[in-house]
């Protein structure tokens, strides 16, 4: 995805345009404070915290992570393509409150080639 979908000319534009984008190496050991709190390595599990709390602890790699603007994060596992990342990100910016990304999926037009 590093060589792809993140050198796409529309996700870049679009991440730059409606997101705060942090890449964490989820085996690394950096700290990071987010929200109030502290996540760091977890010797234990093995794995960051913090791709603990995005993933709900269903850890895989890759893993594409939205935090909303209540805090709330939303992941996808596996590797996206540009159509899935286009639909993943234009959802949390487009879709109305009541529509599920189902719904949105539904009616939104791909515009990323």
């Amino acid at each position: 995805m590093d060589n792809s979908v993140y050198k796409h000319d529309s996700v870049v534009a679009y991440l730059q345009k409606h997101f705060y984008r942090y890449k964490l190496n989820a085996e690394g050991n950096d700290t990071l404070r987010w929200n109030g709190k502290l996540f760091q390595y977890h010797t234990v599990y093995k794995v960051h915290e913090m791709a603990l709390y995005v993933s709900g602890g269903n850890v895989a790699y890759p893993i594409t992570a939205v935090i909303d603007t209540d805090g709330q994060p939303h992941y996808q596992l596996g590797a996206l393509d540009v159509s899935a990342m286009e639909l993943t990100l234009r959802y949390f910016i487009e879709h109305e409150p009541w529509e599920t990304k189902a719904q949105f999926a539904a009616r939104m037009t791909p515009r990323w080639k």
